[in-house]
């Protein structure tokens, strides 16, 4: 079973975008992470991760495809998640499967949040 931080259990987990995609980041989302989609105070959001696993913080998702880097919202980060910013950029703008990675993450946010 995998577990967060607190010790919290997973009960699902994506790995929307993976080591091997080359952008120097790891982005997962969780289903029992809490949040909405337009909710500044408890937004939807994903976790970003350096390649060696340590949690840079999370970015928060929108129904918009960000376009420049102050389109990235950080929400609780540790340390200066800012230099990676351009990363996490230039994977939301990139489409696989003919979506973009960022509404493929949506998608995978709501289909674990369904309202």
């Amino acid at each position: 079973m995998l577990f967060m931080k607190e010790r919290q259990p997973i009960n699902e987990m994506s790995r929307v975008c993976q080591k091997s995609d080359g952008y120097g980041i790891i982005i997962e989302i969780y289903s029992n992470d809490h949040g909405k989609l337009g909710d500044a105070r408890s937004p939807a959001h994903a976790h970003v991760f350096d390649t060696s696993m340590k949690e840079i913080g999370e970015v928060v998702l929108t129904y918009s495809i960000p376009q420049r880097t102050s389109d990235i919202t950080w929400y609780r980060t540790n340390g200066s998640p800012s230099v990676y910013t351009a990363q996490v950029l230039k994977w939301a703008k990139d489409t696989k499967h003919g979506a973009s990675n960022w509404i493929f993450a949506v998608r995978t946010w709501e289909s674990f949040h369904p309202n």
